[in-house]
């Protein structure tokens, strides 16, 4: 069984535990970087797909073409697919029915959905999608990039204020239903999508500190903590959910 993996750095973090974890599956990681510098390509039949918006390292194990002839599943993680972009929308407009003021304009319903659904239409992980279901693929899974750290929604500095109001003034919940609806269209499109499991996540959706890369104890400088990265998970986080994606994989995706 054949498995290709297609992502940016939260495919790094998680890439070693996968082939840990892969049994007699055979894996391939395709990981994005941005000093990459090779354009990896699809390929099925005698049709060639350049992916531009992806960059490989010059030193690739699994060279640069994806050939989707010779795939039992094709699974893209990250790649701009996250809450993180979500939040990133409300800096410059809200929701009419948002509790928060954020200094921004409001849309009515109608144009807000738009507004977000042309934001992640517009994302790296959509490009993707698209592009397989171009040349014909039937089994593919999004792995979305992890909820952010708990820690982000309390901690102090510009960068992290707004994941404290929306906790605080019930936002939040809105962020996360709005995310939802965007995994529902990605698997209307054809794609199966993979949650992130419920043991990693908190009581109100974001992923629990002990996963995370920034690790509050470790606040020295150059630390993931002190460069204010909430976004990345660790090796923990990788063991805790790749058995689950390899069983969600057989059962869902390969079967």
């Amino acid at each position: 069984m054949r498995i290709d993996f297609i992502g940016n750095s939260h495919l790094g973090t998680v890439a070693p535990e996968l082939s840990r974890h892969k049994g007699d599956r055979d894996v391939a990681h395709y990981i994005s970087r941005t000093y990459g510098s090779v354009t990896p390509s699809l390929v099925r039949g005698g049709e060639r797909r350049a992916l531009d918006y992806i960059k490989l390292e010059e030193s690739l194990p699994y060279g640069a073409e994806i050939d989707l002839d010779r795939t039992d599943a094709v699974v893209c993680v990250g790649l701009n697919w996250s809450i993180v972009q979500m939040v990133n929308l409300w800096k410059y407009f809200r929701p009419v029915d948002a509790r928060g003021d954020y200094a921004v304009p409001a849309l009515s319903e109608p144009v807000w959905d738009a507004y977000v659904d042309a934001a992640f239409d517009s994302t790296h992980m959509s490009r993707l999608v698209s592009e397989l279901l171009d040349l014909g693929e039937e089994r593919i899974a999004v792995v979305p990039q992890p909820s952010p750290a708990e820690w982000v929604s309390s901690r102090e500095g510009v960068r992290f204020a707004i994941y404290g109001e929306m906790t605080r003034v019930g936002d939040w919940t809105r962020v996360l239903e709005d995310f939802a609806r965007q995994l529902d269209r990605l698997e209307k499109r054809g794609a199966h999508v993979f949650r992130q499991p419920a043991q990693t996540l908190t009581q109100v959706g974001f992923t629990k500190d002990r996963f995370a890369m920034g690790n509050v104890a470790d606040q020295s400088e150059g630390s993931f903590y002190a460069r204010g990265d909430f976004y990345h998970m660790n090796r923990d986080y990788a063991r805790e959910t790749s058995p689950d994606l390899f069983d969600w994989l057989d059962r869902r995706v390969i079967e």
